[in-house]
C-alpha cells in the first residue's frame, strides 16, 4: 500500500476560515444596505499553501490514471469544505460529483448515493433487490451501478467524488461507495471525503470506506496561523463596513446573534488599527447587550485594549479593574481574555505582583478550556515575569501534537497498536514512536495509565 500522505498543521487559532467574505448588496444611492445569505465566493482565500500543494500533487497522479482518496478532517468551522472547493476549483478538467451527509438523514438508505447519481444526471432508479431481502435494494447492486456511472463520467476526463460531512452519511451509501472504490484500478478518480475529525470517531462503514483505496492522503486541518489571519483581515478590511453601522441593514438572525459576532468584529478592528470603526462596533454591542451579564467581561477587555491602542494605558488599567467586577462563570473565555489583558498591561507598567496573580487565573481558565493558543500566550507573559519554568508551565495534554493526541485517543478507546496503525494509515513503528513521546510528555507508564489519563482529559472542564 502506498504510504498515506499525512500533513499536520499546527493550529495557532482554534478556528478561522481561509475563505471568508461578507455578502453585501448596495442598491441605488440613498437606500439601505442589505445583507445577502449566499455562499462566499472564492476570491478571498489565504494560507493552506501546503495542503493545496499536496492535493495538487494527488490530482496530477489521478489524471495519470491512479485512483486516490483524500481525507480532510478537522473541527467544525475550520475551513475543510472551503479547502476542498478551492483545491477542486484549481484543478483543470475534473468532473465533480458531490454529496453531503445530513444529520437528519443518517437512517435514510442510499440518501447520499442518490445525491451522487443526481449529480451525474439521474437518480438511483430501479435497483435489483438483494437475494432474500424482499424489496430492499442491495448495497452491492447500488455500488455496481455507481461504478458504471463513474465509468461513463470518465469519458470526459478525471472524476472527483466529493462527500462532505461524512460523519452523517448513511450506512448503505458507505457500503456502496466502498464496493465501488475497491474496484478502481487504473481509473482517473479521486474521492475527496470531508469529516469532523479524528477519523477514529467515525462509525465502522465510514472507516472501512476510508481504507477502500490503496493510495490515500490524509489532511488533518488546523486553524490559520497568525500571518495567515493577518492576511485574511487585510483582505476583508477592503470590504466596506458601513452596512454594519445600521442595525436595520441586518437580517433577523444576524441581529439575534450580534452579541456573539460583534466582539469578534471589534477584536479584528482593534488589532488592525481601525480604532474609530472598533469604537462604533463596541457602542453597538453595549447598546444591544442590555443586561446580558456574560458579555460584560468582553466589553471590558475590548474597551481596555482599545484604550491601549489609543495610547491611554492609565485609562485601560481603570477599565480592566472595573471590568473584573463583572466576571462570570458563564463567560470563562471573555473572563480569561480580560485577565490576560489586565495582567499583560500590569507587567508592562511594572506591577509584577498583581500581574502574576491575574495571569495565573487566566492560565487556569485557558487550561480548563484547552485553549492552546491563548494558554501559550499567557505562559509567555508569565515567563516575562521571570517565573521559573516549573512555575510558568507544566506538561499537559496541550503539549501533545495533533498526531499524538489521535494516538492517545485511540489507546483510550482500547485499540491495539496494529489497529491504531490501520486507523491512522501509519506504520506500527510510527505508533510506537508516538506512544513513547506521549508517555514522556504526560508522565505516564504504560497503556493502562494512559487510558486513565485520557479518561480524565475527556471530562468536561469546570470553569
Amino acid at each position: 500500500m502506498t504510504d498515506a500522505l499525512a500533513l499536520g498543521m499546527g493550529s495557532c487559532f482554534g478556528s478561522g476560515y481561509a475563505l471568508v467574505r461578507l455578502g453585501l448588496l448596495a442598491s441605488q444611492a440613498g437606500t439601505r444596505w442589505r445583507v445577502l445569505d449566499r455562499p462566499a465566493p472564492l476570491d478571498v482565500f489565504v494560507g493552506r499553501t501546503a495542503e493545496l500543494g499536496h492535493v495538487a500533487e494527488v490530482v496530477a497522479l489521478v489524471q495519470s490514471g491512479q485512483p486516490w482518496l483524500v481525507a480532510i478532517e478537522g473541527d467544525p468551522g475550520v475551513g475543510k469544505t472551503a479547502l476542498a472547493r478551492r483545491c477542486l476549483a484549481q484543478a483543470r478538467g475534473l468532473r465533480v460529483l458531490s454529496a453531503r451527509g445530513d444529520q437528519a438523514e443518517t437512517d435514510l438508505d442510499f440518501g447520499l448515493a442518490d445525491q451522487l447519481f443526481r449529480a451525474a444526471g439521474g437518480g438511483i432508479g430501479p435497483v435489483p433487490p438483494a437475494a432474500g431481502t424482499g424489496p430492499a435494494a442491495s448495497s452491492f447492486a447500488v455500488g455496481a451501478r455507481l461504478l458504471e456511472v463513474v465509468g461513463e463520467q470518465q469519458a470526459a476526463g478525471a472524476v472527483a467524488i466529493v462527500v462532505d460531512d461524512l460523519q452523517w452519511a448513511d450506512r448503505r451509501s458507505m457500503e456502496a461507495l466502498t464496493f465501488m472504490l475497491r474496484r478502481l484500478s487504473v481509473d482517473p478518480v479521486v474521492a475527496v471525503v470531508i469529516y469532523r475529525g479524528p477519523g477514529g470517531l467515525l462509525d465502522g462503514p465510514a472507516r472501512r470506506m476510508l481504507r477502500s483505496v490503496e493510495n490515500r492522503a490524509r489532511i488533518p486541518l488546523g486553524g490559520l496561523g497568525p500571518d495567515e489571519v493577518a492576511s485574511l483581515a487585510a483582505a476583508l478590511m477592503a470590504e466596506p463596513l458601513d452596512p454594519w453601522h445600521d442595525d436595520a441593514a441586518l437580517d433577523g438572525r444576524s441581529r439575534m446573534y450580534a452579541v456573539l459576532w460583534r466582539p469578534l468584529l471589534a477584536e479584528g478592528l482593534i488589532g488592525s488599527g481601525q480604532a474609530e470603526q472598533a469604537a462604533v462596533v463596541l457602542d453597538q454591542l453595549r447598546a444591544g447587550s442590555g443586561q446580558v451579564s456574560y458579555i460584560q467581561p468582553a466589553l471590558a477587555w475590548l474597551d481596555g485594549w482599545l484604550a491601549e491602542q489609543r495610547d491611554h494605558p492609565e485609562e485601560a488599567l481603570r477599565i480592566y479593574q472595573l471590568g473584573e467586577g463583572t466576571v462570570s462563570t458563564r463567560s470563562p473565555v471573555h473572563t480569561a481574555r480580560l485577565l490576560l489583558a489586565h495582567g499583560r498591561l500590569l507587567r508592562r507598567t511594572g506591577n509584577r505582583k498583581d500581574a502574576v496573580e491575574r495571569l495565573r487565573r487566566a492560565h487556569a481558565l485557558f487550561s480548563a478550556l484547552r485553549a492552546a493558543p491563548l494558554l501559550a500566550r499567557t505562559e509567555a507573559e508569565l515567563a516575562e515575569c521571570h517565573l521559573s519554568g516549573g512555575q510558568a508551565k507544566k506538561q499537559s495534554v496541550l503539549a501533545l501534537t495533533s498526531r499524538e493526541t489521535e494516538v492517545a485517543h485511540l489507546v483510550g478507546k482500547g485499540l491495539s497498536n496494529p489497529e491504531i496503525a490501520a486507523e491512522l494509515f501509519i506504520s506500527r513503528k510510527a505508533v510506537e514512536y508516538h506512544l513513547g513521546n506521549i508517555y514522556a510528555k504526560c508522565g505516564v507508564q504504560g497503556r493502562q495509565q494512559l487510558r486513565r489519563f485520557v479518561d480524565q482529559w475527556r471530562q468536561p472542564a469546570a470553569v
